[in-house]
C-alpha cells in the first residue's frame, strides 16, 4: 500500500489512495469513541510500512495524534499516555521510534490533521503545561525503560537532551557514565561521545542565551562525555576534523576569532602529534579516512612538525585518496608559512611533473608560481592548468586574463569564461572580449560537452553583454553566429543583443527567421529530404522560433530610446514585402505585430504609440493587429497574487484600456484593438474573482 510510486498529492487536487486512507484514520482519531481503534490500525500500518520518500507515513500520523504539545485529537492526556504505553508494550521496535519522535523538539513543525465535515469531533481544546509535562514525562520514562534492551537509542536521546525534564537529563547522564565503564564497542563509544560533546559545547558557546543549559546541569553531561571518550586515538580525535569550524565550548569563537582559530589549530596539532607518536604516519592516514576534511589533518601535521616533507611528497604521487589530501594540506600550510623559498626547495625534491604541478597549485600567490614554468618540464604546466582551481583567489586576483587563456589552452573553456566573470576587474576591454569569444567558440566546437559548463548557467547573458560592447573589435558576425548557436543555453528570457539588434535593423534577417519557423500560407512544400535533413530543419525552426519570441525591442528605436516613425515604417514595409514574397504574409503580419508591442509609449502615454497607430490605419491588416494584441497581452508576463485577491489586477488593466479607447478616437483600428484588450482583461478578472470566491467558500 505504501509505495514511492504513489504521489502524495496530485496536481489537480486528488490524492493517492494511501493518503486518503491515512487521512480517514486521522479524522477518526479526533473522536474519543474511535481513538483507540484508529491508533491500533495506524500502528499495524506503521509496522508494515516499508518506508519511502513520502512524508505522509503511518508513523507520522501517530506522532501527530499522540503529540505532547499539539495533539490531533480531543482525547485527554491520560488516555493518550495509556495508548502510548500499550503500543510500546505490543510493538517495542515501533514504540521506540515513536517515543523518540514524541519528545518535543524546539525546531519541529506540527501539522494539523483534517477534521470531519459533518461531525463535531474536532473541537478547540487547550493543551495545558501540565498536560504537555505529563505526556513528555511519561514518554521519557518509557524510553529510559527501553535503553537496557536497545542502548543504541542513547545516540538519538542525546540529540534531545536539552529538551528533557531536568531529572531525566541527570538520569541519562548517570546511566551514560555507568555504561562507559562496560562499553567495549569503540565505534559506539565514539558515536555517544561525539553526540554529547556537540551538545555540551553548543550550550557552552551560547551560555549567554536564554535557552542554554546552566553550567551545573552541563557538568554531569560533560563527565559522561569524558567517560565515553573512545580508547582508539583515531576515533577519539576524528571529531576535530569534521568541519573547518568546530564549536569548542570552553573557548567561544564569538569572543575572539583569532584566538579561537589558534586554539583549534593547537588542539588539532596535539591530536595529530599523539596519533603519529602512537601509530606513525599510517595512523594519520587512518585518521584522515575517518574524517570529512582530510586536508585539515595535513594542516595540523604541518603545525605539529616540519620533518615530513620528503615522505609526504611521495603521497602526492597517489591518485585521489585521503593520504594525498593530507599531503596537500600539509604542503599548503608549510608553504603559506615559509613562503616561496620552501616552494622552490620542494620543487627540487621531486622530478615527477604532476607532483611539481601540485606544489605550484598549493603555493601562495598563484601568479608568482607561474614564473617557475619556464624552469620545469612543459608537462608541469599542462598538469597545473588541467587541475587548477580558480575559486577563493580573492577579489584582487591579478592576471585573470592570462589564467583564462591558459585554461583555454588546457581545454577548459567553461572554466576560463567563469574565471573572467569572477576576477577580471579591469572590465570591458577588447582583450577580454576576444578571450570570451574564443572560449565560446571552443565550447561550441566541443558540442557543449565541457563538464564545467554548468558553472556558467545564466551567466551567458553577461558574456554576450560584454561582447556587444566590443562588437566592432571582435567582429559582429562572430558574435551573431555565437548568439544564434547558444540561444538554447540562454534560458527562458534569453538576451542575445547582437542577434536581436540585427533582426530589428535588417527586415530580411527577420523574414528569414519567420520563414524557418512557419509553413507557407497558401502553398505546400513537398518534403523530399531524408530523416537527417528533417531533424536539422526542425532544429533550425526551433532556434528561429525562440529567437523571435525572445525579441524584446522594436525597429526604429534611437539612441535616446525614442521611436523614429520613418525608420519604423521602412522596416515594417520591407519586412511585409519580403514575407509576402515567401508566401508568409499572414503569419508574418502576426509576428511583426508582436514586435510592435515593444514600441515605447509616446507623449500621449497610450499603450500603442502614434507611429504604430498610423501604421495600423495605413496597412489595414487584421493579422498585424492580432499580433500586436497578442504581444501586448504577453508582454505583461507572469503575475502573482494572494489566494483571495481575485481579479483586482485585471480590473485595473481593463479600466486603463477602456480609458485609452476614448483617447484613440482618431485611429479606429487602434480603438478596436484597445477595446478588445479591455474586454479580454474583464473576462480574466471575472474568472479570477470566481476562483477567489470558491477558495473563500472552501470549495478549492
Amino acid at each position: 500500500m505504501f509505495t514511492d510510486n504513489q504521489p502524495d498529492t496530485l496536481g489537480l487536487g486528488s490524492r493517492s489512495p494511501h493518503t486518503e486512507f491515512l487521512w480517514s484514520l486521522e479524522i477518526l482519531a479526533w473522536s474519543p469513541e474511535h481513538f483507540d481503534d484508529a491508533v491500533d490500525v495506524l500502528t499495524a500500518l506503521a509496522v508494515l510500512d516499508p518506508g519511502g520518500r513520502l512524508s505522509n507515513r503511518p508513523l507520522a500520523s501517530l506522532v501527530g495524534v499522540l503529540s505532547a504539545w499539539a495533539p490531533n485529537t480531543t482525547v485527554h492526556a491520560e488516555d493518550r499516555i495509556r495508548v502510548i504505553r500499550r503500543l510500546v508494550r505490543r510493538q517495542p521496535a515501533l514504540g521506540r521510534k515513536l517515543l523518540l519522535h514524541l519528545i518535543p523538539d524546539s525546531h519541529a513543525v506540527q501539522m494539523s490533521h483534517p477534521g470531519p465535515r459533518f461531525r463535531d469531533w474536532k473541537r478547540d481544546s487547550v493543551v495545558t503545561p501540565h498536560d504537555r509535562w505529563s505526556v513528555t514525562t511519561a514518554v521519557v520514562d518509557l524510553l529510559l525503560d527501553e535503553l537496557n534492551a536497545a542502548p543504541e537509542l542513547y545516540a538519538d536521546l542525546i540529540g534531545k537532551i536539552d529538551v528533557l525534564p531536568s531529572r531525566h537529563r541527570t538520569e541519562v547522564a548517570r546511566r551514560l557514565t555507568e555504561l562507559a565503564g562496560d562499553l567495549e564497542d569503540d565505534d559506539q563509544r565514539a558515536v555517544f561521545h561525539r553526540a554529547l560533546r556537540d551538545q555540551v559545547a553548543r550550550h557552552q558557546e551560547y551560555a549567554d542565551t536564554a535557552w542554554a543549559l546552566p553550567a551545573d546541569e552541563l557538568r554531569p553531561l560533560q563527565a559522561a562525555c569524558e567517560a565515553l571518550e573512545p580508547r582508539n586515538l583515531v576515533k577519539r580525535y576524528a571529531w576535530l576534523f569534521q568541519s573547518g569550524w568546530i564549536t569548542l565550548g570552553d573557548i567561544r569563537r564569538r569572543d575572539d576569532f583569532a584566538a579561537y582559530d589558534a586554539e583549534l589549530l593547537a588542539r588539532r596539532a596535539a591530536a595529530v602529534g599523539e596519533t603519529v607518536a602512537n601509530g606513525g604516519l599510517a595512523a594519520l592516514v587512518e585518521l584522515a579516512s575517518a574524517t570529512e576534511f582530510a586536508d585539515l589533518v595535513g594542516v595540523a601535521l604541518a603545525e605539529h612538525s616540519e620533518d615530513h616533507d620528503q615522505e609526504l611528497l611521495s603521497w602526492l604521487e597517489e591518485d585521489a585518496s585521503p593520504a594525498k589530501e593530507v599531503a596537500a594540506g600539509y604542503m599548503r600550510r608549510r608553504m603559506w608559512t615559509q613562503g616561496n623559498d620552501l616552494r622552490d626547495r620542494l620543487l627540487t625534491l621531486t622530478e615527477v611533473p604532476h607532483v611539481q604541478a601540485v606544489i605550484l597549485r598549493l603555493a601562495p600567490e598563484p601568479a608568482a608560481a607561474w614564473s617557475k614554468f619556464a624552469e620545469l618540464s612543459p608537462e608541469v604546466a599542462e598538469h597545473y592548468w588541467r587541475e587548477f582551481s580558480y575559486f577563493g583567489l580573492g577579489s584582487n586576483f591579478p592576471r585573470a586574463l592570462d589564467a583564462a587563456r591558459s585554461l583555454l589552452d588546457a581545454g577548459r573553456p567553461a572554466a576560463a569564461l567563469d574565471l573572467i566573470l569572477l576576477y577580471d576587474r579591469e572590465g570591458d576591454t577588447p582583450e577580454a572580449a576576444e578571450t570570451v569569444i574564443t572560449g565560446l567558440e571552443n565550447l561550441i566546437a566541443a558540442r557543449l560537452s565541457d563538464p564545467e559548463i554548468g558553472r556558467l548557467s545564466s551567466r551567458f547573458q553577461d558574456l554576450f553583454a560584454l561582447l556587444a560592447r566590443h562588437c566592432e573589435q571582435v567582429g559582429r558576425q562572430r558574435i551573431l553566429s555565437l548568439e544564434w548557436q547558444l540561444l538554447p543555453a540562454l534560458g527562458f528570457d534569453a538576451k542575445a543583443p547582437i542577434l536581436h539588434k540585427t533582426l530589428v535593423e535588417d527586415p530580411e534577417a527577420f523574414a528569414d527567421l519567420v520563414t524557418w519557423s512557419f509553413r507557407p500560407s497558401t502553398t505546400s512544400e513537398e518534403d523530399t529530404v531524408d530523416a537527417v535533413e528533417q531533424e536539422n530543419r526542425r532544429n533550425i525552426a526551433n532556434h528561429a522560433y525562440r529567437a523571435l519570441h525572445t525579441l524584446r525591442t522594436c525597429p526604429g528605436l534611437t539612441a535616446d530610446g525614442t521611436l523614429d516613425p520613418v525608420v519604423l515604417r521602412t522596416w515594417v514595409m520591407a519586412a511585409r514585402a519580403e514575407l509576402a514574397a515567401r508566401d508568409r504574409a499572414r503569419v508574418g503580419d502576426v509576428q511583426i505585430g508582436q514586435v510592435l508591442a515593444f514600441a515605447p509609449r509616446d507623449q500621449g502615454d497610450l499603450q500603442v504609440p502614434e507611429a504604430v497607430r498610423d501604421l495600423l490605419e495605413e496597412i489595414n491588416s487584421s493579422d498585424l493587429e492580432r499580433g500586436l494584441s497578442i504581444g501586448i497581452y504577453n508582454k505583461r508576463g507572469v503575475t502573482s497574487r494572494g489566494l483571495l485577491d481575485g481579479g483586482v489586477q485585471e480590473t485595473e488593466l481593463a479600466r486603463s484600456f477602456r480609458e485609452q479607447v476614448e483617447r484613440a478616437r482618431e485611429w479606429p483600428r487602434t480603438r478596436k484593438l484597445l477595446k478588445g484588450l479591455a474586454e479580454s482583461y474583464e473576462a480574466d478578472a471575472r474568472r479570477e474573482d470566481q476562483e477567489a470566491e470558491r477558495r473563500h467558500q472552501g470549495l478549492e
